[in-house]
């Protein structure tokens, strides 16, 4: 309320195209993921699917 009116509250923000041309890109290197995933349970107790997915980041 700059001048007294209220403002319109449907103003969207546009967003961006979706490129996947990084995602087709990323190699991962498949031994040291499993051997992440191997020691977790050793390391920290891990209770929620994002949690696992922070560690394994």
């Amino acid at each position: 309320m700059a001048n007294g009116k209220p403002q319109p509250h449907n103003i969207r923000n546009p967003g961006m195209a979706l490129d996947l041309d990084w995602v087709r890109g990323v190699q991962v290197n498949t031994s040291a993921v499993e051997r992440r995933t191997a020691s977790l349970p050793g390391r920290r107790s891990v209770k929620k699917d994002w949690q696992a997915a922070w560690l394994l980041k």
